[in-house]
């Protein structure tokens, strides 16, 4: 799980897996992916029912 902030938010990457139980909602559409290890932005992803 990411934040919507993600240079400035403590999100999964800091506190570790989210527990199944406490995941209420599922992805509708992916609005943005980037890839850390290229630095770069996926483009492929963008747009894309998951």
């Amino acid at each position: 799980m990411l934040g919507d902030n993600i240079h400035h938010s403590l999100d999964a990457r800091h506190w570790g897996l989210v527990p199944d139980d406490f995941i209420v909602g599922v992805v509708q559409w992916i609005w943005y992916s980037k890839d850390e290890e290229q630095n770069s932005i996926r483009w492929n992803r963008i747009g894309r029912v998951d």
